[in-house]
């Protein structure tokens, strides 16, 4: 089954939700055959939007103007300058989530991999200390990174988020090793998730109890075909010379399969670490939140 989320006003990204085929019982809803999979799509959007309205980020807007106008001037923006890659910005629902946990974490320094345009980096503002609190962003994007440097410096706590333009496991490879973040974003490049993780507790980047917070771990449902080695070699498809729109879908099926590979060879690492604990939330793309036990 399939569902939709981006919140109002936003174009729709789909992703895979949880639900029956069908068949009505006596704990059914009244849900019936007949209601297929478009009835479940329109009850997973409407769903989504009645949460993000309900959500962390709807109530500290009320409270907070300047900030709300911030998000919605960068999120236009987005759409505007990256019409066919605004998808990957972090919806509304998935920002009140990230706000609520640098908060309650009491996080004052934090890590992103993945500043894409911003929206995340300074959803999560809010949530710092008055005094202090600080967000180190990293992305490789001269065209994502002076996006998100214009509307952070037009934010009344932009300066609270250090832009650094680079690759990520370079600039990983050189901070100090023992000197601790307490929270880290990871939303990147998907295929080396496995190795940001890595490197962020061989070089104890995030404190004890520390966490990890993780975008796009189910990608587009994807995982779940590549979970199965059987499955997996099943939907393996053959290249092709022909440049038909067929053979081009096809390519573009294979790269994804090979994302959402190293994507499940990601969650699969993380489920077995003892160092760590984890949950993987099947929230729009998949969010898997890891706290750091030693």
């Amino acid at each position: 089954d399939f569902g939709v989320a981006g919140g109002k006003g936003t174009p729709r990204r789909w992703f895979r939700v949880a639900g029956r085929r069908g068949g009505a019982g006596e704990d059914g809803g009244g849900e019936t055959e007949t209601d297929g999979i478009v009835g479940r799509e329109a009850r997973a959007m409407d769903l989504y939007d009645y949460a993000a309205e309900k959500s962390a980020v709807a109530r500290v807007d009320r409270g907070n103007s300047a900030h709300k106008q911030s998000l919605e001037n960068l999120r236009s923006s987005t759409f505007e300058h990256f019409p066919t890659g605004a998808h990957m910005m972090l919806g509304p629902l998935e920002a009140s989530l990230l706000g609520i946990l640098v908060g309650v974490s009491g996080a004052s320094r934090v890590l992103e991999i993945g500043t894409f345009t911003g929206y995340s980096a300074m959803a999560m503002i809010e949530a710092l200390p008055q005094e202090g609190g600080y967000i180190k962003s990293i992305d490789k994007d001269p065209r994502c990174h002076a996006l998100a440097r214009e509307h952070l410096s037009r934010h009344p706590k932009g300066d609270k988020v250090d832009l650094v333009l680079g690759d990520a496991m370079e600039i990983l490879d050189k901070l100090p090793e023992d000197d601790p973040y307490d929270v880290v974003f990871i939303d990147a490049d998907k295929k080396m998730y496995l190795r940001y993780y890595e490197a962020i507790l061989a070089k104890k980047l995030i404190k004890t109890g520390g966490l990890i917070i993780v975008d796009n771990v189910l990608f587009r449902g994807m995982v779940a075909e590549v979970a199965d080695e059987t499955e997996a070699d099943a939907a393996a498809i053959p290249s092709s010379p022909s440049s038909s729109p067929t053979s081009r879908e096809e390519k573009t099926r294979k790269r994804h399969l090979k994302i959402a590979q190293a994507l499940h060879e990601f969650n699969s690492a993380v489920a077995a670490d003892e160092r760590t604990e984890s949950v993987l939330l099947p929230i729009r793309d998949g969010l898997t939140i890891i706290r750091r036990k030693s």
